[in-house]
Order: structure tokens, then C-alpha cells, then sequence
């Protein structure tokens, strides 16, 4: 905190005038996070505190934490793509729309977004007159900033990614060369490097990674007959290998991995049903099956505050308390609440959804 307290001419600043440096830090932290865009525009000295490891660390030591989420979505009616940033609003029973965060390239499909910390990445895409790109921007959630870092060292769209171990994978896609179809990218944030590999698991008919378990699992799908087959990637070894199939049965569709447990949603004509995957029978079980209402599809699975949020339409969410349904018995319905769905929000088509805690 002494740098951030530094002028130019090395001179202590104090963050409040009149106040230690210690008791500053204690009333800006205990501030609600609707309010830090406006801190972040009182000074340099309070946007570098809002943007520091002291700052998260001391709202995490005293539970003031809060979770904000982050949505791609297609804007429908103006044909745009648009970050929106919401809250689960408690006694509305609905999401809070606290802004919508303009990306920097809003005419682009077959985007990637993943999370590291309190940091949002946009990866790639492509657009109607554009080929497939490998730029990479940051949003630091902090403090309200977008960057450009450093871009894959292959363009994608259209790709499959995950985060794991503070660092980013990507692979598959469009936009790769032929001599790169079993290519995988790894980016570093603490470097701001990305690293390239290859490997002869990575097939082009990947169609999922899940980080999981301190492990990166690979979802395939054959084009030819839609047979399901996982492999597996060992970060501490950097070894990819096989794994038994029964893990890519459901793993398809939506995922959420919320207290160590693994969760899928199958969506059909028949309904909705959020399944769990049981590591030690290597099986998925049918946890409950779920109405349409107020989760019309198709649906996300989001994991926020030990729950699982089925996330539809308009923002409209069942959310499943994730500690009932891991001890629950057999098939039943442990839908904790409801949020009702946003009808300023119809027109957005949901991509995908990170939540991110400060």
C-alpha cells in the first residue's frame, strides 16, 4: 500500500487525508461494489487501491465480498454482442442490471470469455467480413478497465476454452491451418505469454473442456455418428491420456462445477433435467427435473454462492442449492428459489455467463 501512497516526487499521499493509511483501507473496503466505479474516478491513489491484492484480500478476510455476473450476449435486435453485468437481486427475486460493458468488438461471433481472479478474457472471433482473429482482451473487474494482451498464437473462432491453475487453454476451432489440428494454447497472465502445443489426443471433434477436479477434461463428438469420448490432461504431469467415456455422456450440453461437484443440465423435448456426476460409481445421477418456468431455454448452468443457477431466457433462473442436491438421495427437486426473467432482457441471447467475487 506504501507505493500506491507515493506521489512522483516520493512524498507519502494518504488515501484518506487526516486518516492512517490502515483505517483508509478498512472504510473504502467495507464500500458496496455498485459504488467502485465511482471510487475508481476520485484519484489514481484510490483506483490502484481498488485494483490491489490488499484491497480484494481485505474484503475476502471480512466477508464483504460480492458476486457480480458477467454475460456475453447477442444483442438480437441491434445485432451486437454486449457484456452484461448483473447481481442477484434477493428481494426483487430477480437480476439486477448493473451495466452493460461495452467489448471492444461487438460485430463479432464464435468469441471465447474465461475468468482468472477478479479478470474477464475475450478471446478471439470472427465476423461477416472479418477472417477468424487470435486478439485477446482483459477487463479487469477492479477497476471498470479493458486492455489488449498479448493474442494466441493462432486465430480462432468458434473454439472451445477453460481456465485452470490461474491460466487459460484453448484449442479446436475454426480459423486453424492444417498444419495445426491437434494444436493447444496455454496463456500465463503473470507473464502475459502464451505457449503452443500439440498433441494427437486434441482431434478436431472436441467440442468441450471442463476444468474439474485439478484436471482438464476433453469432451469429443464425432461428426459422423455422434459417438461421446473423453480424454483427460494431468496438469501436474502435462501429460494428456484417455479416460472412460461415461463422463462425455452428458458433459455436452451445459456444465457448472460448484463445491467440487461436477453438474449438468440435459434440455429435450421433454424438459429439463440437472444431472451430477458421481466419481465414484463413474456415473451421472438424475438429480431433479425442472420446469420451464421461469428458465425457458435454452439454458446455462452458472455455479454462484455454493448454487447451481440454471440460467434462460431474459436472465429468468431456477437455482438449486448445490449442498442439497451432492447429500440428497435419489431424484427430487431441490430448487432452493427462483428469479424471475428480465423483460428488457428478451432480446439478448445469453453465450455464456462467469461470475467473478470481490
Amino acid at each position: 500500500m506504501d507505493s500506491m501512497s507515493m506521489d512522483t516526487d516520493g512524498t507519502h499521499v494518504p488515501i484518506i487525508p487526516g486518516l492512517p493509511d490502515e483505517i483508509s483501507l478498512l472504510c473504502l473496503a467495507r464500500v458496496p461494489r455498485c459504488h467502485h466505479i465511482i471510487l475508481s474516478c476520485v484519484s489514481k491513489t484510490w483506483r490502484a487501491l481498488l485494483g490491489s491484492q490488499e484491497f480484494l484480500q481485505t474484503r475476502q478476510k471480512y466477508n464483504w465480498q460480492e458476486t457480480w455476473v458477467y454475460a456475453l450476449c447477442k444483442d438480437n435486435s441491434k445485432w451486437n454482442t454486449v457484456l452484461c453485468v448483473l447481481e442477484p437481486h434477493r428481494l426483487m427475486r430477480s437480476w439486477k442490471l448493473i451495466c452493460i460493458v461495452p467489448t471492444p468488438c461487438p460485430k463479432r461471433d464464435g468469441m471465447a470469455v474465461e475468468t482468472i481472479g477478479e479478470r474477464l478474457y475475450l478471446l478471439g472471433g470472427c465476423g461477416l467480413s472479418e477472417n477468424a482473429t487470435d486478439d485477446v482482451y482483459c477487463y479487469n473487474t477492479s477497476i471498470f478497465h479493458w486492455e489488449r494482451v498479448a493474442p494466441m498464437p493462432m486465430a480462432r473462432c468458434f473454439f472451445v476454452s477453460a481456465s485452470l491453475d490461474n491460466k487459460l487453454f484453448v484449442t479446436s476451432g475454426l480459423g486453424l491451418t492444417d498444419l495445426s489440428p491437434n494444436s493447444w494454447d496455454v496463456y500465463d497472465p503473470s507473464s502475459n505469454t502464451w505457449h503452443s502445443h500439440k498433441n494427437p489426443m486434441l482431434t478436431s471433434d472436441i467440442v468441450k473442456f471442463i476444468a474439474f477436479d485439478g484436471k482438464l477434461y476433453t469432451i469429443h463428438k464425432t461428426a459422423w455418428n455422434n459417438v461421446r469420448f473423453a480424454g483427460v490432461y494431468h496438469p501436474s504431469m502435462q501429460m494428456w491420456h484417455g479416460t472412460k467415456n461415461e463422463i462425455a455422456r452428458q458433459a455436452v450440453g451445459p456444465t457448472a462445477v460448484v463445491c467440487g461437484s461436477l453438474f449438468s443440465l440435459e434440455e429435450s423435448c421433454g424438459g429439463k433435467k440437472l444431472m451430477m456426476w458421481r466419481e465414484e460409481s463413474n456415473s451421472w445421477d438424475t438429480l431433479a427435473r425442472l420446469s420451464d418456468q421461469p428458465a425457458k431455454p435454452p439454458c446455462l448452468l452458472l455455479g454462484m454462492d455454493q448454487s447451481v443457477y440454471v440460467v434462460g431466457k431474459g436472465f429468468g433462473s431456477i437455482v438449486v442449492s448445490a449442498d442439497k442436491a451432492i447429500n440428497g438421495a435419489g431424484m427430487g427437486v431441490f430448487a432452493c428459489k427462483s428469479l424471475c426473467p428480465r423483460p428488457d432482457l428478451m432480446d439478448l441471447s445469453i453465450l455464456s455467463c462467469h461470475s467473478v467475487t470481490i
